[in-house]
């Protein structure tokens, strides 16, 4: 990393050059510039091939080949009858 950040897990912590920081599988994060510069950062991941994500701030999921939604409560026999 090359200027100053902030990571939002469950709350906002600074980041500066030579921190790691892991996410919890399941578990929202973004990462905030709020430096002049360009952020740059390494990630090294191993997702699931099954993988999904959550953006708590819009209600979204999104999952690959399938794309963005929204989920809808229904009943738990709606469309079984």
């Amino acid at each position: 990393m090359s200027c100053i950040a902030i990571i939002r897990l469950s709350c906002c912590s600074p980041l500066k050059p030579g921190d790691c920081v892991l996410c919890p599988p399941g578990e929202a994060h973004q990462i905030i510039n709020h430096g002049d510069e360009d952020l740059v950062y390494n990630v090294i991941a191993n997702n699931a091939p099954a993988d999904f994500w959550h953006y708590p701030d819009s209600g979204k999921w999104g999952i690959p080949g399938v794309g963005y939604f929204r989920p809808t409560k229904l009943p738990y026999f709606d469309g079984e009858e």
